[in-house]
């Protein structure tokens, strides 16, 4: 009977539903048992660890929300025990795992959470109408389309996004001397980091179609120095930044555009002007 333990145990780990694949360097999350109780972490994998004063065998178990997930048994182990890396899927921003090693009869429990890892230069632009319905690309990239009059008076601050999912804060459109600036004002819960950013600006119909292509045919500067707006009315605003940031704490949003952008466009492509309040 004793024979068939490690056969049982083996069959055990390949019919539950988390799979039992070694996870690359710097993506496990070394756990010492008897040390460890409380972990957040941003690796895939988990790899648990004990020392054993004599011959055990050593049971791991995983659960999440209150199923098991995951369990193995090693049969005469003594020394240093290293178990095999476990992968933790993650579930939504974070999810939680119960971790628990038995050693004759003793047994440590962790409490593992699995966190998504920090997104690094992900490209972010402000919300407003969708670009790849003025250029035809694939992308979740947005422009604003922005009344220079109302925003020569009092900035237009609308949230800043990325990948059509998060909110990273706002961006603020103000026009001072003739030119057009974007303040951008970062979640600070995020952690985010701009390491580089552009903006663009298009005033006519021909310019708009090629915003966020390389045939772009109108203004582009940077957020800080800005883009001569003298004499325009309206524009379409492309802001271009590279973010890096934490997922996890980052809210949630469901849409990118803005009420009032598509009429902004529609008056531009008919050559029309914006009224006092847009």
């Amino acid at each position: 009977m004793r024979r068939m333990i490690p056969l049982l145990a083996a069959l055990l780990a390949l019919v539950l539903a988390v799979p039992v694949i070694g996870g690359a360097e710097g993506d496990v999350c070394v756990l010492r048992a008897g040390v460890d109780s409380d972990v957040s972490t941003a690796a895939s994998y988990i790899r648990v660890t004990c020392s054993l004063e004599e011959e055990s065998d050593v049971s791991l178990s995983v659960y999440c929300a209150g199923r098991l997930a995951y369990q193995r048994m090693w049969t005469g182990q003594r020394g240093e025990f290293v178990s095999e890396d476990v992968y933790l899927p993650l579930q939504g921003g974070s999810t939680v795992y119960e971790v628990l090693l038995d050693v004759r009869g003793r047994t440590w429990r962790l409490t593992v959470t699995r966190t998504q890892p920090r997104l690094e230069n992900n490209i972010a632009t402000s919300c407003g109408y969708p670009l790849s319905w003025l250029n035809g690309q694939n992308t979740w990239n947005a422009v604003t389309f922005v009344n220079l009059r109302d925003a020569a008076i009092a900035p237009f601050t609308v949230p800043l996004q990325t990948g059509g999912y998060y909110s990273l804060g706002q961006v603020s459109f103000r026009v001072r001397g003739g030119r057009l600036f974007a303040e951008i004002a970062l979640d600070p819960a995020i952690g985010a980091v701009v390491s580089s950013g552009t903006l663009a600006a298009a005033f006519t119909p021909e310019e708009i179609g090629s915003l966020g292509t390389r045939g772009f045919t109108g203004a582009s500067g940077s957020p800080e120095e800005g883009i001569a707006v003298d004499g325009q009315s309206c524009a379409a605003v492309l802001l271009t930044l590279r973010v890096s940031f934490d997922p996890g704490a980052a809210r949630v949003i469901s849409d990118t555009r803005l009420d009032g952008q598509e009429e902004l466009w529609l008056l531009m492509f008919s050559g029309g002007e914006p009224d006092a309040n847009g």
